[in-house]
Order: structure tokens, then sequence, then C-alpha cells
């Protein structure tokens, strides 16, 4: 998603675990930053680095982990910002029901957009793949 979003002109900052697949963001696949959560530059503190690569806060979140790094990211989307959420990696072995992010307030207070995305563009699958086509064969992906 990263690489489609950076090719309709969004900045990019992913996360990840491992200098290696933060290597792979930036230097493959183009992304403006990368920020390893288990061991950052910044003493492994999962907020200053966000705060250092996104200074002026977020405007799209694409949610695929949940738990603290999903709070983490969800509390500096700005205002109308939005959140796509294509999963809940980091709990679903959980006994409890799945958690949401804490500051359920910023959705009214930031007029925030949380959708859900599994399978719902199926209509749009050849638009999707006719765009997907061209960029695979201008080595654009």
């Amino acid at each position: 998603m990263g690489q489609i979003a950076k090719l309709k002109g969004c900045r990019v900052v992913g996360i990840a675990e491992g200098p290696e697949k933060c290597r792979w963001f930036t230097e493959s696949l183009g992304f403006d930053a990368a920020i390893d959560y288990r061991n950052d530059d910044l003493n492994d503190d999962l907020n200053e680095a966000l705060d250092q690569h996104c200074p002026r806060g977020v405007d799209v979140l694409f949610e695929n982990k949940g738990g603290h790094i999903m709070d983490a990211v969800f509390s500096r989307l700005n205002l109308n910002g939005r959140m796509v959420l294509r999963g809940l990696i980091s709990s679903y072995n959980d006994e409890r029901p799945l958690s949401g992010p804490t500051d359920h307030g910023r959705i009214l207070m930031k007029r925030l957009t949380v959708k859900g995305f599994i399978i719902d563009y199926i209509p749009r699958f050849q638009e999707a793949l006719n765009e997907l086509q061209q960029w695979v064969a201008n080595g654009d992906l």
C-alpha cells in the first residue's frame, strides 16, 4: 500500500520490526522514512520517531497491526484524517475482544473517518488491476 500511496503523491512513513525491513521500505520501495519500532535510532521511542518523521501529523493511517503502534499513530491523525483498518494482528491470539484505539474521542474531535477494509471493493477490481498492471509495466511497482 505504501508504494501505491507514493505513486498517488503521498509522503509515506512505514513502521516495521527490524532494520532490514526498514531499509527495504526506504531503499527498495521508495518510502520517505521507516521506523523500526523495536530498535530505532531514537532510543526505541516510537512516539519520538513519529514526531520526527511526521512533524505535521498523519492524514491517512493504513492499519494492519493494532495495539500500541496503532494508538501512537492514531493519536497523530490530523483534522479529517482517515484510518483504513485492514488488520489487528497484534491481538489475534488474545482471548479477550479485539481492542481499538484507546482515544475514541479523537474520532469526534478531529472528525476522523475509520473504515474497515477486507474485500469491499470487488466491483472495482478491474479498475485496480488496470492501474496496477500499468505501474508494473512502467517499473513503478
